[in-house]
């Protein structure tokens, strides 16, 4: 369960952002969700991972079955959801959430809330007079820093950003979306480099050219609903009402045009990564020799 944790995590949270559009605006409107909308959401992030097999697949089919945590995080948002920061607050109610149910499956809770309590002293001890601004990425390299140098016998304390990250995401409420979306400052050093394969510029193109094979009214819900109009003239809120449609409508339409997209995007890529390093892709080698 903790091997490869953040792709595990990465994988369901692109997933269940990107299809919970209907839930995310029961909850706006009304709280909460009831059981048989929850239950159908969770069976289709479910079936969406299992097009995707592997390891990462595995174990986020396995968190699935108590979703419960998960659902608490959203809830807990509110109306947040569908408010002006929607996509920053929906991804860290997410993020929150799978931490949550990754812990209760390993059962690691009461050690973890133990371990922030020393955490978040260390943390406000280093922050100083600005203790009131540590959901930052700043302040997340500064506390591992501080952390390597102080505490190095302490095996109990986190070591890197990404696990500091973590732990803020599950325990401190005062986190915005700000400091839970730095992916993009967190060295990756699996994903290519664009400067050593040239090529890979020729990816941008794969977006508009799949926007192009889906049919008028999904091709436009989905530029919509990521602001990919010029210009952006419309929420998705208020595109539903000028245009007279029904917005659990709209994201049902929009659920099926991006499960589209996500397979013809997928298709691009592999072609592309099979054609700049000479390697099958993940998948056609797993369908092939599922055995290894």
């Amino acid at each position: 369960m903790t091997v490869e944790w953040r792709r595990t995590r990465e994988l369901m949270r692109a997933r269940i952002v990107a299809l919970g559009g209907e839930i995310f605006a029961d909850i706006a409107d009304h709280g909460t969700v009831t059981d048989a909308a929850w239950t159908g959401f969770i069976e289709r992030v479910a079936k969406q991972l299992m097009q995707r097999p592997g390891p990462a697949s595995d174990c986020a089919l396995s968190l699935l079955g108590d979703s419960r945590p998960l659902r608490q995080a959203l809830e807990a948002s509110g109306a947040r959801l569908m408010g002006e920061d929607a996509p920053a607050i929906r991804v860290v109610a997410v993020r929150r959430g799978l931490t949550r149910m990754r812990n209760a499956a390993i059962g690691g809770s009461e050690h973890r809330a133990k371990t922030w309590g020393r955490l978040d002293q260390i943390s406000r001890s280093v922050a100083g007079p600005d203790a009131t601004n540590r959901c930052t990425i700043a302040h997340f390299r500064l506390l591992a820093e501080h952390l390597r140098e102080h505490h190095a016998s302490d095996r109990n304390l986190p070591r890197t950003i990404i696990t500091i990250e973590e732990y803020f995401a599950e325990f401190c409420a005062d986190c915005g979306p700000s400091a839970l979306d730095s992916d993009a400052e967190v060295e990756r050093p699996f994903l290519p480099v664009e400067a050593d394969l040239p090529e890979l510029a020729r990816s941008g193109r794969f977006l508009e050219e799949c926007l192009s094979q889906l049919e008028d009214e999904p091709g436009s819900f989905v530029r919509v609903h990521f602001k990919m109009t010029d210009p952006v003239e419309f929420s998705t809120s208020g595109y539903c009402q000028r245009q007279n449609i029904d917005r659990r409508r709209f994201y049902r339409v929009l659920e099926d045009a991006l499960s589209a997209l996500s397979t013809c995007l997928t298709t691009k890529a592999e072609g592309l990564f099979e054609h700049l390093t000479g390697f099958q892709s993940g998948s056609e080698q797993w369908s092939r020799n599922p055995g290894n």
